[in-house]
């Protein structure tokens, strides 16, 4: 397949092409972008800095000992969320409050979504709307 990112795909062509890739892509505008990636396609540095782990640690924490005992869930780097005007995103942390599947690739009801920014991730839009858990 071509440089991903020039080729416009569907999201079902998405889903199958980015279970063979090493890296992990988001999708957006119909097209895949390395998660760490800039808009002009400049590669950012992969990996964080420990500052960032910590306050994404931190916040994944103190979401689930406030959540401990409720139906919702909250997952850290790798939940997977589709948004609404169709790209697919993967926060540093999300709260989900839809039915557990366990081989499921998506958090089908993403109720909080937290992205720890820096001069890299600022600029990324999640496009979702708030609904109260």
């Amino acid at each position: 397949m071509a440089e991903p990112r020039l080729q416009r795909m569907t999201p079902e062509e998405f889903e199958t092409w980015h279970q063979n890739q090493v890296e992990r892509y988001e999708f957006v505008d119909g097209k895949p972008k390395l998660k760490f990636e800039t808009w002009d396609g400049a590669r950012m540095m992969v990996g964080a800095t420990q500052a960032h782990i910590l306050v994404a640690g931190n916040l994944f924490v103190a979401l689930r000992q406030k959540l401990k005992g409720r139906a919702c869930r909250v997952f850290a780097a790798d939940g997977k969320i589709a948004t609404p005007k169709g790209n697919y995103r993967y926060p540093d942390v999300a709260v989900d409050c839809g039915q557990f599947e366990p081989s499921a690739t998506f958090l089908k009801e993403p109720r909080l979504v937290g992205e720890v920014l820096s001069k890299g991730t600022h600029w990324i839009e999640y496009d979702t709307q708030a609904r109260g858990i």
